[in-house]
Parts: structure tokens; sequence; C-alpha cells
């Protein structure tokens, strides 16, 4: 994983890819913690990027959560 191998330029691309595609798609929470990833990269805070990691997953959790009820009601 590029937060426990220290590769920062790989934390960059990953956040700022996750970002453009949340921003495409009106996933502004989940865009916003990948925006924070990606400057973490930029910054070299592991630490941060670690806490990071951790807010995108619930993030992408709760919108799993939303896009399977939203479905299911249809």
């Amino acid at each position: 994983m590029a937060i426990n191998q220290l590769r920062f330029s790989e934390i960059v691309a990953i956040g700022h890819q996750i970002k453009g595609a949340c921003l495409n798609l009106g996933i502004t929470e989940l865009a916003t913690v990948a925006a924070q990833i990606e400057q973490s990269g930029k910054d070299a805070d592991v630490m941060l990027a670690k806490q990071l990691r951790l807010s995108a997953i619930d993030a992408f959790v709760r919108l799993k959560n939303y896009v399977q009820h939203e479905w299911t009601s249809l």
C-alpha cells in the first residue's frame, strides 16, 4: 500500500483520481476527503494520510449503504 511504503507521489495521484471521480458524480463528502488525502501526500504527512484513509473508507461505506437503500426502494 502506498501509505505504508511512504510512496507520496502515489498517495497524491490516488487522492487526485478519487477526488476527480467523486466530483464528476457529485459525491462531495468523499471528494473532500480525497482532496485532503491528495494534500497529505504533497505534504508527506503519513499519519494524516492514514487517518484520512479511514475517513474515506467510512464515507465510502455510507455511500454504498445509501445507494443500496435507494436501489431497493425503486
